[in-house]
């Protein structure tokens, strides 16, 4: 997840453009935010492409490798406390009217059982859902929620939309992959966003979005109007890899090569699983938290030529040898963290502190969010014109090649 280089550890933290703002009071409540679930920084990074002065109040997680490298890019540590036994009076202290949410996401996912709200995971967003956001003095007046596909048909999401709908807000459900946004990369998800419909006595301009089938609705498109709808038809023409995943010459070079291989005898187990991709290919596949530590299914592999997957029969180049070397085969290796990063449309400065491992990168990026997706659903979520206080700042390209 670095901008440069292979890894990126030896980056000095970026400055003060990217760390959190704690020295802005006067910053409207709605542009006042807490990160739940905040990972390595990804809903901050969305939240600052979006609103460059928007402040980030707080920010929770359990993962301490993940909080190294939020504090190691933003100069703040996230709180590491179980959000579930927290008093409600703490949230209300924070007086944040913005609140962003990346619940864990294993109980959706075939991998976790899809357990749903039985899954122990589950329980502190729900918590948050059911018991704190009704006591709070000051509620959030925007909220964004997101999860893996999969979601959109659990009773945890039933469960949220029935919270936020007793309470007044408005709801806007999307399912979006960055390639919708000009990116290679497939990493399609579910968003919810929610919004107090009666601040300031006027109801936000869009409505519930509630249906008897909400996995077909929003597969295809339901949501997709507005801002996000106009910058996802400004964007939906793909490039291919390069600008985006190889913008350091090392990283086509032999010795990455070398550094990242991936052994022949993992390619031949799930060889027909193996999504191999190059520089001039216009899609890679999502990477997951176990990406570099199982080949089938975790991400696609980086070669130096096209591919015949009929014909190849899993003979990977030894080393950093190059096509018609000795041993002959394809020269194929793991995406570095740094083309991950950029792939999540990470900005070029974000790095790892030098006490994170490879897997353990490999494991945030995959844990990770696209900025590229949500940093238009926070503009769209925050700018909206018929609300007093919600005067949006000129119109700019929120998510652009030159950023991904």
């Amino acid at each position: 997840m670095t901008g440069g280089g292979e890894g990126g550890a030896s980056e000095p933290p970026p400055g003060p453009s990217k760390r959190a703002r704690v020295d802005d009071d006067a910053t409207p409540r709605h542009l006042r935010a807490v990160e739940f679930y905040c990972g390595v920084g990804g809903l901050h990074y969305s939240l600052l492409r979006a609103r460059p002065d928007a402040k980030v109040v707080a920010a929770f997680d359990i993962n301490p490798n993940g909080n190294d490298v939020y504090e190691h890019n933003f100069g703040v540590r996230p709180s590491q406390k179980n959000i579930y036994g927290l008093p409600v009076a703490s949230f209300d202290r924070l007086d944040a009217g913005l609140w962003l949410l990346s619940p864990p996401c294993q109980p959706f996912t075939r991998q976790g059982h899809r357990k749903d709200k039985d899954d122990g995971r589950s329980q502190s967003f729900l918590r948050l859902l059911r018991d704190v956001v009704p006591q709070l003095r000051s509620p959030p007046t925007h909220v964004l929620v997101e999860n893996v596909v999969g979601f959109e048909t659990s009773d945890t999401r039933a469960d949220a939309i029935a919270v936020f709908r007793r309470l007044g807000y408005d709801t806007r459900e999307f399912m979006l992959t960055p390639r919708m946004f000009g990116v290679p990369y497939s990493r399609p998800r579910y968003f919810l966003l929610a919004k107090n419909g009666y601040r300031a006595g006027r109801r936000a301009s869009y409505q519930p979005s509630s249906r008897a089938t909400p996995r077909r609705s929003l597969t295809r498109g339901t949501g997709l109007g507005g801002e996000v709808g106009a910058t996802v038809r400004r964007l939906n023409r793909t490039p291919p890899i390069t600008p985006y995943g190889s913008r350091d010459v090392n990283e086509g070079s032999a010795d990455v090569f070398r550094e990242y291989a991936v052994a022949e005898r993992d390619v031949k187990i799930g060889l027909g699983a193996v999504d191999v991709v190059c520089r001039t290919s216009y899609k890679c596949n999502c990477f997951t938290k176990s990406y570099g530590k199982y080949v089938k299914g975790t991400g696609s592999m980086v070669t130096d030529k096209l591919v015949d997957k009929d014909s190849w029969d899993g003979t990977v180049a030894s080393g950093g040898a190059h096509e018609g070397a000795e041993g002959g085969g394809v020269r194929l290796r793991y995406f570095t963290e740094g083309e991950i990063a950029r792939m999540h449309s990470f900005p070029s400065d974000f790095s790892f502190p030098a006490g994170v491992t490879r897997q353990q990168r490999y494991a945030l990026l995959g844990n990770s969010l696209s900025v590229a997706c949500v940093a238009p659903l926070i503009d769209h979520l925050l700018n909206d014109p018929s609300v007093e206080g919600e005067r949006p700042p000129p119109r700019r390209e929120v998510v652009g090649p030159e950023d991904a």
